[in-house]
């Protein structure tokens, strides 16, 4: 149960992640 709530933890981590990534890249391209 642990290992299956750390695992999709990681997923949602690195979406997270990705998205801000994302935002970062596009605020420092606009600036």
């Amino acid at each position: 149960a642990v290992l299956k709530f750390w695992s999709s933890n990681e997923v949602l981590l690195r979406a997270l992640c990705e998205d801000m990534c994302k935002k970062l890249r596009v605020t420092t391209t606009s600036l």
